[in-house]
């Protein structure tokens, strides 16, 4: 939760910083938009009346004044109260977990007869240090992948670089699509704050070798290869968690099927589900 704290703090602070910075976000990006009307006007049919239009309805004091504002603004707030319900019920949830966990051991090891006890409390045993190792070593990634951000994206020129590493390294929880999405935010960033293609190439340059060191030198170390599923059922738990608890249910995806995978290959009717459920070993 403190940590949660504290990397919200930092998240505002820099939001905050980015707010400051937008009239020099609007002078940067001016002498393009100015390039991209000539552009339209001259390779294609559009008229200086169609793009005055279209610069009328997409400004934000028309937008605000717009009969739809209210929902769109309402919807955004309800969206963020959403998220931060889910985490907020999510902190609940593991507090009660781990204060009643002798209860809920307990409970276990009735459901089965007093021969299969030992193998019971092995497994039990497995998927606690799964569960412990995936999360703890996916928050050092994290913090990792932070710094990591930040350093390359301040080399490249970005003046918000803290902010946007951040949110790219918290991203990064959801395998696969979080990266993507990180790398698309970094750009369109990078791009508002300065108005410099060049600095796309630095930004593409930072996730390749965070990305690089990630995957083949941290994870490897780190996590040690203990969630053992294979990557199509990986990506179908993703969209599985994301329907069922958002953001939050995708970055307890993994974990969970991890635990569930320990319950398949310990019983004997369900090896086959943690046969199928298990990365192949070349």
């Amino acid at each position: 939760m403190l940590i949660s704290l504290g990397i919200a703090s930092l998240v505002f602070f820099q939001a905050k910083n980015f707010i400051n910075d937008w009239e020099t976000i609007e002078e940067a990006m001016a002498p393009k938009i100015v390039s991209l009307e000539s552009y339209f006007l001259g390779e294609t049919d559009l008229k200086q009346e169609d793009i005055d239009s279209f610069k009328e309805k997409g400004d934000f004091s028309t937008m605000l004044s717009s009969p739809n504002s209210g929902k769109t603004v309402f919807g955004a707030l309800g969206s963020l109260m959403g998220f931060i319900t889910s985490f907020i019920l999510m902190l609940v949830y593991i507090f009660f977990l781990l204060f009643y966990r002798k209860m809920f051991k307990i409970f276990i090891l009735k459901l089965f007869s007093k021969g299969k006890e030992s193998e019971v409390k092995s497994v039990i045993n497995q998927t606690a240090k799964i569960s412990q190792h995936y999360l703890a070593g996916r928050l050092v990634l994290m913090i990792i992948l932070a710094i990591l951000y930040s350093v390359g994206l301040g080399i490249s020129g970005l003046s918000n670089f803290i902010f946007i590493g951040i949110i790219a390294a918290v991203l990064s929880l959801i395998p696969f699509l979080g990266n993507i999405i990180g790398l698309a935010l970094a750009m369109a960033f990078g791009y508002l704050t300065t108005g410099e293609t060049s600095v796309l190439f630095g930004v593409i340059l930072t996730f390749a070798i965070a990305q690089f060191i990630d995957s083949f030198l941290l994870q490897p170390y780190i996590l040690g290869g203990k969630v053992n599923i294979h990557p199509l059922f990986i990506i179908l738990v993703l969209i599985l968690g994301n329907t069922v608890w958002g953001i939050v249910g995708m970055a307890l995806a993994i974990p969970v099927l991890g635990i569930i995978n320990i319950a398949f290959n310990h019983i004997k009717e369900l090896k086959p589900l943690g046969y199928l459920l298990s990365n192949p070993k070349e």
